[in-house]
C-alpha cells in the first residue's frame, strides 16, 4: 500500500521515495488530472501521479490508506480530504465522514461533530487545489479550525460553557421555591413610588428613608448591593465625589435617625410597637 505515488519523469514508474518531505507536498489540477509535487532533500521538486485504481477510489477507499504505518500517510490524509468533499456533497450524512472526522481532524465521533465536518467540507478550504497554489497540509489546519468553529456554533446556547466552566441556563429552567427563571426575572418596578420599589417590605427601613434627603437614600440602599460592604463603598457607588466624607455623613445621620425613632417608639402611650426594633450599631436593620 505504498505505491500510490508514481514518479512521471520516470520510465519505470518509480514510486514516492520514503524520505520526501511531507510539509512540501501539494496536489494540483494539472489538464483535469490530480499531480502530487514534492521536495526530495536530494533531488528537489518532482512530480507524481496517482495509480488509476486510486483515482478513482471514493472515500471508502481513500481512508484504508490513512495509517501512520504508511510513509505515505500525510499525503493521503490530504487526498481523503479532498474525497471526503465529494462525498459530502453527494450524501452529507455519508458514514464515511464520521470516520474521517476521527481519522484525519481528530474530532470526537457524534452526529454534531459528523455535521460540523460535512460542513466544513463544502468550505473555501479546497481552492488551492483550483488555483495553481497546490493543496498541501496546511489546508486539514484550516479544515480542522473551522470543523471546530462550526461544532460550537452547532452547540446549543444551554449546553455551552461560559467563561469560569459555568453553563447558560435557559430562562424556562425550574427554580428553587417553584416558578422558572424567567419568572425570576420579571419586571415588578413601582413607578408611582421609587422609594417602595427599592425597599422589600421592610418598614423600619423605609422609616429611615423618609428622614433623608434623596442622595442619602441611595447611599443607605446601595449598602444591600452584592460586594457594597462599608459605608465609603455605598457613597462612591451612589455617585459621590467624596466617598469617605459623604460616606460618614451619611452614617451619622442614619445613626441620629435611627435613635429618635427609637425613642419614639419607647415613648407611645400604648407601648412599643415592636415594629421598630433597628439593630444597636445604628444600622437601618
Amino acid at each position: 500500500m505504498t505505491n500510490q505515488y508514481v514518479d512521471v519523469s520516470s520510465p519505470s514508474g518509480t514510486t514516492l521515495a520514503r524520505r520526501a518531505d511531507p510539509s512540501s507536498a501539494r496536489f494540483h489540477l494539472v489538464n483535469d488530472e490530480e499531480v502530487l509535487t514534492i521536495d526530495h532533500p536530494d533531488e528537489g521538486k518532482k512530480t507524481y501521479k496517482m495509480q488509476e485504481t486510486l483515482a478513482i477510489g471514493g472515500l471508502t477507499k481513500w481512508l484504508t490508506y490513512v495509517n501512520p504505518e504508511l510513509p505515505d500517510e500525510p499525503f493521503n490524509q490530504v487526498r481523503a480530504a479532498v474525497a471526503a468533499r465529494d462525498a459530502a456533497l453527494a450524501l452529507p450524512d455519508n458514514g464515511d465522514l464520521a470516520l474521517f472526522g476521527r481519522l484525519v481532524l481528530r474530532f470526537k465521533r457524534s452526529a454534531r461533530w459528523t455535521e460540523a465536518v460535512s460542513t466544513a467540507l463544502l468550505g473555501d478550504w479546497i481552492t488551492p487545489l483550483h488555483d495553481g497554489t497546490g493543496l498541501g497540509l496546511p489546508a486539514l489546519d484550516q479544515l480542522r479550525k473551522e470543523g471546530r468553529t462550526i461544532h460550537t456554533q452547532l452547540v446549543p446556547l444551554w449546553e455551552r460553557r461560559t467563561y469560569g466552566n459555568r453553563r447558560v441556563l435557559q430562562l424556562e429552567k425550574p427554580s428553587v421555591g417553584g416558578g422558572t427563571l424567567r419568572d425570576l426575572l420579571a419586571d415588578r418596578h413601582l413607578p408611582d413610588d421609587p422609594l417602595l420599589d427599592q425597599v422589600p417590605g421592610d418598614r423600619r427601613l423605609a422609616a429611615v428613608l423618609q428622614q433623608l434627603a434623596p442622595d442619602e437614600r441611595a447611599v443607605v440602599l446601595a449598602l444591600g448591593y452584592p460586594g457594597i460592604i462599608t459605608w465609603p463603598e455605598a457613597a462612591e457607588h451612589a455617585g459621590s465625589p467624596q466617598p469617605e466624607k459623604d460616606g460618614e455623613r451619611v452614617r451619622r445621620k442614619v445613626d441620629r435617625v435611627v435613635r429618635e425613632l427609637r425613642r419614639r417608639d419607647g415613648q407611645r402611650v400604648d407601648g412599643p410597637s415592636g415594629l421598630w426594633t433597628p439593630a444597636r450599631n445604628g444600622g437601618a436593620r
